[in-house]
This record gives C-alpha cells, sequence and structure tokens, in this order.
C-alpha cells in the first residue's frame, strides 16, 4: 500500500511541475511577442501617423517605444499626443509615471535647442514656456513618486 501512495505523490508532483513549466512557456512567448512589437513600433520612421488604428490597439508598451522614438526623431507633436495617451491612460502605473518623464524630457529638449539657435537669444522669448513645461511635468511625476531621482535631477 505504501508504494501506490508514493507513485501517486510523485505524479501530482509532476503535473504541478508540468502545469508550471507550460505557464511559463506561455508567459516567455508572450513577452517575445511584445518585445519584437515594442521593437517594431521603435523602428517606424517618423513619418507615419502615430496614431494609426494598430497603434491606438496596440499595447501600452508598444505606444510608449512609439512616443520615445518619435521624440527622438524630433516628430514632437505626434510624440506629444503618445505620451498624452499614456499619462491620461494611466492612474499612477509605472508606464504612465515613464510617459510623463519621456514628455518632460521632450520638452526640455525642445526647450534646450531653441536655446541653441541663433546663439541664445530666442531662448527667453520661445524656450522660456517649454522650460516651464517640463518643469510643470517633473514637479508632477515627483509628486507621484518622490524618489525619482532622475527627474528630481532634470528639475
Amino acid at each position: 500500500m505504501r508504494r501506490p501512495s508514493i507513485h501517486a505523490v510523485f505524479a501530482v508532483a509532476a503535473l504541478a511541475c508540468g502545469a508550471s513549466v507550460l505557464w511559463h512557456g506561455l508567459r516567455w512567448q508572450q513577452a517575445v511577442r511584445l518585445n519584437a512589437a515594442v521593437d517594431a513600433a521603435a523602428r517606424l520612421p517618423p513619418g507615419r501617423d502615430a496614431q494609426a488604428p494598430a497603434a491606438r490597439d496596440a499595447p501600452p508598451e508598444v505606444r510608449l517605444a512609439r512616443a520615445t522614438a518619435l521624440s527622438a526623431a524630433g516628430a514632437y507633436d505626434a510624440a506629444f499626443k503618445g505620451y498624452s495617451s499614456l499619462v491620461e491612460a494611466g492612474t499612477g502605473d509605472a508606464l504612465a509615471r515613464q510617459a510623463q518623464y519621456g514628455l518632460a524630457n521632450m520638452y526640455q529638449r525642445q526647450a534646450i535647442a531653441l536655446g541653441a539657435g541663433e546663439g541664445g537669444t530666442r531662448a527667453s522669448g520661445e524656450a522660456g514656456p517649454l522650460v516651464e513645461l517640463a518643469k510643470q511635468r517633473y514637479r508632477d511625476l515627483l509628486r507621484a513618486e518622490p524618489g525619482h531621482w532622475d527627474a528630481r535631477h532634470n528639475l
């Protein structure tokens, strides 16, 4: 009687291990697909509309990567739309905070670029409002996450 009960325990343990491997395998496949979508979104040329139907239905991670790529490419209007949709949609989640930080950095880069143009003479007129927008975004982020040292440093 002892041998069948040991076999039953072993069978249950083997089934539990198999189920765990299956579950982790499915999660891994999902992560691989998400990473591929993020990579593809980051590589799209800036001329393509960031608010296409496929982009609106994409996971938030993909939309964040797309907004970051657009911002880096200088397509600020499309990047603003992407970041703003994530900030408004997320109620304090990590992706919304990353989008808030990206939006603040985008404003800061624009202000620096305007301030550097023409020897810095345009900085007060055109870059000033962008600096204030960046500072406000950094402050909003620090209210939500006081330990965000990059935002604190940039502010």
